[in-house]
């Protein structure tokens, strides 16, 4: 058996081809790595709070809803009005002053920034404004009520009772919850 030996050409540098496994390990080893660590904990950390903002946002976006519709459901003539789809079309400044509502087909809810509000005028009860999330922990998690008097009240709705379409507060289911939903006196005042 006899061995050859391979002539290079004078000026040629011999070169080595790095194997997949080598350069894996240098991916693994080097500031890429770093890198992509760094960018999962930013997004892990940053979403969640993102997330927050918007769901606190849309709350406060729906205690300013419920105080608009509230300055006109229980501003005079308007009081006899059957839902807020009728007050929506009969006032020409809600519609400049939240262009982004939409009205569900019954003509009573309208949906606004993760937020269903309807009027309720429950037998035997003073007619409320109410505001829920459309989607407990995704859209809001606080529900709302405003009353004639203008007195706000808050529920953090922590067991997402009222969330979604189907599944509205009532004057009545209100009224039998009581205290066990720790309703809190956001804001008040004769109006």
């Amino acid at each position: 058996m006899t061995s050859e030996t391979l002539q290079l050409p004078l000026g040629t540098q011999h070169q080595r081809v790095a194997a997949p496994a080598s350069r894996l390990r240098r991916f693994f080893g080097g500031p890429e790595l770093l890198l992509v660590a760094v960018a999962t904990v930013v997004v892990s950390v940053t979403l969640p709070l993102l997330r927050g903002l918007a769901v606190h946002e849309n709350e406060r976006d729906a205690i300013r809803t419920l105080e608009l519709f509230g300055g006109e459901v229980f501003a005079g003539p308007r009081t006899s009005l059957s839902g807020l789809g009728a007050l929506m079309e009969s006032s020409p400044s809600l519609n400049r002053r939240l262009p982004d509502t939409r009205l569900f087909a019954d003509g009573q809810r309208i949906f606004r920034h993760g937020y269903i509000f309807c009027l309720d005028r429950s037998e035997g009860h003073e007619p409320e404004l109410l505001a829920w999330p459309y989607s407990h922990g995704e859209t809001g998690l606080g529900a709302f009520r405003l009353g004639a008097s203008g007195e706000l009240y808050g529920t953090v709705n922590r067991a997402a009772r009222w969330s979604g379409p189907s599944r509205a507060p009532s004057a009545t289911a209100l009224a039998e919850a009581g205290g066990a939903l720790n309703w809190r006196r956001l804001t008040g005042g004769a109006r």
